[in-house]
């Protein structure tokens, strides 16, 4: 992916990035734009995980909150590719 120590990984679900969290990485998610209500390939990355919603940062977007069903059906779009980035 260009990054030293990086993998893709198409398995993770919103769990997971909790996990991966919790140890320190922030996950780079490849999502769909259509749960936006916008239309493109785009990519965000997870800065935190709560039970009312999921935080990210994005390029385009800033950063914001955003419901765990939205997120979870963009990246589903994107075909579940995070990319995580060993430290």
């Amino acid at each position: 992916m260009g990054f030293k120590r990086s993998r893709e990984d198409y398995g993770l679900r919103l769990y997971d990035l909790r996990d991966l969290l919790r140890r320190g990485s922030f996950p780079i998610l490849s999502i769909q734009l259509q749960p936006y209500g916008l239309i493109g390939d785009h990519a965000q990355v997870v800065a935190s995980i709560t039970t009312g919603h999921i935080e990210v940062y994005d390029p385009l977007l800033g950063q914001m909150r955003t419901r765990h069903e939205t997120l979870d059906e963009a990246w589903k779009l994107g075909g579940y590719l995070t990319i995580l980035i060993e430290g």
